[in-house]
């Protein structure tokens, strides 16, 4: 099978959240999109998670109003009068007042029935694997899937296919940063605890253990990533063994597992968020750890500031190819002014990197040792006053 008789405008890879907010505001502008997500579902047990208490910020949420979205997400109501406000710098009523909780399948369902309304194309099962060319106008990839290769074309490709991206390694664009301190554990499943634990974080002596749900938490383990790095299987006896290790002896009793899933706080940046025709966003571009689910965010961001941007950029392009009295347009293409589009790395690799050192920082505050400790008194200190609780509310 090949898809070389069409030419789409952009090719995206990785249909989670940040990949269909991409192929949302792309249709939307009217510029046609192939979306290649290597699982066969859009469904998926992890994305079913909760992600925290504010896994979409103001600003996230703000977008999604603006879309006509944000009446969708089952987890949000416009009352403010349940909240303390009174401490915060004043700001201006807008249509959102908090953050919200939700977990990754109910964002990605929300944005890709709206990029599928556009007319994006979704093709499941089928994984990026090939860039086999890339010239002056347009990049060609190959997608593998179970039964046969297939190839397509387009002016643009985006790598929206998570922290380990193929697109970014195909393009030869360099992941630097910081290795990772510990193994994280999601989970599903049938536990006791001496103690009760009620919802978000518990500090552990031997790490920290946060409760989603009565059947959903998950275990930081300062491991040194050895055990993400060397990819071993998750069974009951070996998080039964982490929880001892992480709470204490008997402290948590794992009776049935039912899902589970690692990561890590592996921190790093690409070097460039665009090689000639290749673009990245989300956690192709940038990693760091997920504790206070500020990657969902980050991401969503990248897709907002790409999406209209390259949206313009292929019109351009498109202009710029019926202009002049003969058809098809002459070879090599009019040079193409990539003011635009070099806008969204310089405008979002600061915001990236910014995020990254927070993350860093946050991560210290959880080591359970003398430094960790001694951070996290500090943090208290700030957080106990109004400039300083101001400071942090503004920066997550």
């Amino acid at each position: 099978m090949t898809g070389l008789d069409k030419l789409y405008d952009v090719i995206i890879a990785g249909a989670g959240p940040v990949g269909m907010m991409l192929a949302s505001e792309l249709s939307l502008a009217g510029a046609s999109v192939l979306v290649i997500e290597r699982d066969p579902s859009l469904d998926s047990e992890w994305k079913q998670i909760p992600v925290g208490q504010r896994a979409l910020t103001v600003p996230s949420l703000e977008a999604l109003y603006r879309r006509g979205l944000l009446g969708k997400l089952a987890d949000y109501d416009l009352n403010a009068a349940e909240f303390d406000l009174g401490r915060w710098k004043y700001r201006l009523r807008g249509p959102v007042t908090r953050p919200a909780r939700s977990c990754i399948q109910e964002v990605t369902d929300i944005l890709s029935k709206r990029a599928r309304s556009h007319g994006a194309t979704i093709l499941l099962g089928h994984a990026v694997t090939d860039i086999v060319r890339q010239d002056e106008r347009s990049v060609t990839v190959v997608a593998t899937g179970e039964e046969a290769d297939n190839t397509f074309r387009g002016r643009w490709l985006v790598g929206c296919d998570g922290g380990r991206s193929t697109v970014r390694k195909l393009a030869g664009i360099d992941f630097v940063g910081s290795s990772a301190k510990f193994t994280g554990y999601m989970a599903r499943l049938t536990f006791d605890a001496k103690t009760e634990l009620e919802l978000v974080f518990h500090p552990a002596p031997g790490g920290m253990i946060m409760v989603f749900a009565e059947d959903c938490i998950a275990l930081i383990d300062w491991d040194g990533a050895s055990f993400d790095r060397n990819n071993q299987q998750v069974t009951t006896e070996h998080l039964q063994t982490v929880a001892d290790r992480v709470m204490g002896p008997g402290e948590l009793t794992i009776h049935a597992l039912h899902y589970t899933n690692t990561f890590t706080d592996r921190s790093k940046d690409a070097a460039t968020y665009r090689k000639g025709r290749v673009l990245l966003a989300g956690d192709a571009a940038h990693i760091h750890s997920p504790l206070g689910a500020q990657g969902l965010n980050l991401g969503l961001g990248d897709a907002m500031n790409l999406g209209w941007k390259l949206a313009a950029t292929v019109r351009q392009e498109l202009v710029a190819a019926w202009t002049g009295d003969t058809w098809p347009p002459p070879s090599p293409p009019p040079p193409l002014d990539t003011t635009l589009i070099d806008s969204y790395e310089s405008e979002r690799h600061p915001l990236a990197a910014w995020v990254l050192e927070w993350t860093r920082a946050q991560v210290t505050t959880l080591q359970p040792d003398l430094f960790g400790r001694a951070v996290l008194n500090l943090t208290r200190d700030l957080l106990a006053t109004d400039d300083g609780m101001n400071l942090v509310i503004g920066r997550v």
